[in-house]
Order: C-alpha cells, then structure tokens, then sequence
C-alpha cells in the first residue's frame, strides 16, 4: 500500500491518500510516524481518499483498527472519507460507527463537493482535486 499525504497547516487539514491493497501494518508505522511529526498537533480536519484502495484487509481487522485509532492516535478531528464503492463503504460504515461512539467525529461521502462541504473548506473541487492528485509526501 502507498500512502501518499500532506499537511496544510494554514487550514489545519491533513489530506491522505490510499492506493493499493491495504496494510494494517503499514497504516500503523505510518500514524506512528506521523504523530511524532510538529505539523500533526495542528491537524483538526483530515481527509481520506479511499478511491484507489482495496479495503478488504481493514475489513478483517476492524476491531484492530479501532483499538489503534482509540488507544495511539488518541487525538479529536474531523475525518471525512471519500468512498467510491459498495465495499469501501460498508467497511468505512461499519469503522465510523464504532468511533462515533466514542464521540470521535467521522463521516464518509462519495464526492469531493461534500468532501468540502463536511470539511467546511473554502475552495473549489477543481482546486481540491488538484491538491489531492498531487500531495507533497509518499510512506
């Protein structure tokens, strides 16, 4: 799995990327790697493209994933995940509802316009989608 991301400090958003088949353990070394990072303590709202990435791995490991997300991540922000089949968004379902029930604040959708609408970003889809194709870092 490629992680590709980056973070834009001046509107406390962290864009991610996922391609590929996913890796529990790569997404693991990559937030661990992350969180030591200065720019994550401004980060309050994160999006996740989930278009290009087979998620039948997190599907199997959700409760792994859960307990990652609960008890290292730790921190409170928004995370709006974009979906673009049935798959992906039945697991991210499933995931968001888990974590919402912990009070963490997580949605998914299937457009970038209401990508940027829960997100609450001031910018075009046009703008955005060139953001999200062209991210400065790769894990």
């Amino acid at each position: 799995m490629e992680i590709q991301y980056q973070v834009i400090s001046e509107k406390k958003l962290l864009i991610q990327r996922y391609i590929g088949v996913y890796s529990l353990e790569h997404y693991c070394t990559y937030m661990n790697d992350l969180i030591k990072k200065d720019e994550w303590k401004c980060v309050q709202k994160v999006l996740t493209d989930l278009r290009e990435v087979n998620l039948e791995h997190a599907f199997e490991n959700l409760t792994k994933l859960i307990d990652f997300r609960d008890k290292v991540v730790i921190k409170k922000y928004r995370n709006v995940f974009l979906v673009d089949n049935p798959f992906s968004t039945a697991t991210v379902h499933l995931y968001q509802n888990e974590l919402n029930n912990k009070e963490y604040d997580y949605k998914y959708c299937s457009t970038i316009e209401k990508a940027i609408q829960l997100l609450k970003l001031n910018e075009s889809e046009k703008e955005f989608e060139f953001k999200l194709r062209n991210l400065e870092n790769q894990f």
